[in-house]
């Protein structure tokens, strides 16, 4: 599951966040990990540069929900940080 993937890769970066609230033996939920990377992306975004990584990850995690709007905001956010990042850019004309 990529919300799995997801997390594992959260969990690295920022292990501070990947915090799960139900027991460890239960499946994770994509709204859980949204969750979870909502919280990176509001500290990373707080004084600093917006970590685009975690703005993909937002916007693959809505995309698989069907919330195809904020998809976009996320994909949207990481090309202001990375503009010439193709993957941001072919994720973003998903909209399309």
């Amino acid at each position: 599951m990529a919300a799995e993937t997801l997390f594992k890769w959260l969990q690295i970066r920022y292990p501070q966040y990947a915090q799960r609230t139900g027991p460890a033996n239960e499946k994770l939920t994509a709204s859980e990990v949204i969750d979870m990377f909502l919280q990176a992306a509001r500290t990373s975004g707080s004084g600093q540069e917006i970590d685009p990584n975690v703005q993909e990850a937002l916007g693959a995690l809505y995309y698989m929900e069907g919330n195809y709007d904020r998809s976009v905001d996320c994909f949207e956010a990481a090309l202001t940080v990375k503009p010439n990042v193709n993957r941001y850019s072919s994720r973003n004309s998903m909209k399309y």
